[in-house]
């Protein structure tokens, strides 16, 4: 129900559906219930712009995907949870000032996703990691990993964020002066 709500254009409403589920279910510390939850709770608080608030989730999400050995599992989810974890992660830490610590989560991230040879989780990894480089102003790095997630999200026939590829992209050659 959350998920609905976050595409149906409620983020608030996901947020707390969403919130509760983890509420829930962190005591039982099921990574089959907890990964999917908190993919999509990750996915409402990027929508919603509430980047602090995942800075808590996706560490314990992380530990528990590596203390269960799930860290090639997708849980139902497009792309790969752990991987997507990583690089979210890097992005919100960054996102709050942290660059350095985010590109090192980030990298993490991309090596994972790389590893596992999944267009789908490459794109979003190589997507987000460029509006990460756009936030820092790094134009020229930004351009470069927004194209290899859009060349991977176009292979995987994920049509949904291309446009925000585009924009990002956009925003990456502005950074470069380059406004034709």
């Amino acid at each position: 129900i959350g998920l609905y709500y976050t595409h149906a254009g409620d983020a608030e409403q996901a947020k707390k559906y969403l919130e509760n589920c983890v509420e829930q279910i962190e005591n039982v510390q099921d990574i089959n219930l907890i990964a999917p939850i908190a993919f999509d709770l990750g996915v409402s608080y990027l929508i919603k712009g509430e980047w602090s608030k995942a800075i808590d989730l996706f560490p314990k999400a992380i530990a528990l995907i590596e203390k269960t050995n799930t860290e090639k599992e997708f849980f139902g989810k497009p792309s790969n949870c752990y991987a997507m974890f990583h690089v979210w992660y890097g992005f919100w830490v960054g996102a709050l000032g942290e660059f350095t610590e985010g590109k090192r989560w980030l990298d993490k991230g991309l090596s994972l996703a790389l590893a596992l040879d999944h267009p789908y989780t490459i794109g979003m990894t190589e997507f987000i990691y460029g509006w990460f480089l756009s936030m820092k102003g790094d134009g020229e790095n930004c351009i470069m990993h927004i194209r290899n997630g859009i060349m991977n999200l176009e292979k995987a026939k994920a049509h949904i964020y291309l446009h925000l590829a585009w924009n990002i992209s956009g925003l990456g050659h502005y950074l470069l002066g380059d406004l034709d």
